[in-house]
């Protein structure tokens, strides 16, 4: 009896492992983190911040910048970037100048970055 429950035992652990959580999978082909889905969070201007990745694309941003003399709010939903080796990098050229917006992950479900409008900038994170 013994015998057949220490067997048991022992292919239990080898086909039932456990069910721990990776928490930062890594795509095999890219070398990304998996980063699909919606994430949001704050700017250093205390604005929301938002975007969506679907593959190695984002494919969605929306920001608010606080600038002299009012706000200037980016609403995007196309493909605006692609994400290579955790980064990203997006630039275009508003009715009020020059925006920029950059960012890291630190893992699957943490993000930074930066952004500048003209001369103005500031910093952001997100998670999912």
């Amino acid at each position: 009896m013994k015998v057949f429950i220490l067997s048991f035992f022992y292919l239990s652990i080898m086909f039932f492992p456990g069910c721990s959580k990776d928490e930062n999978p890594i795509d095999p082909n890219t070398g990304n983190y998996k980063v699909d889905g919606s994430w949001t969070g704050k700017t250093s201007q205390g604005e929301n911040i938002s975007f969506r990745i679907e593959g190695d694309w984002m494919r969605q941003l929306n920001i608010k910048i606080n600038v002299s003399g009012g706000a200037y709010t980016q609403n995007t939903s196309s493909m605006i970037c692609l994400v290579e080796k955790n980064s990203f990098s997006y630039a275009t050229t508003t009715t009020m100048g020059r925006l920029e917006f950059s960012g890291t992950f630190k893992s699957s479900t943490s993000s930074e970055g930066t952004f500048s409008l003209n001369s103005t900038g500031g910093t952001w994170s997100a998670a999912k």
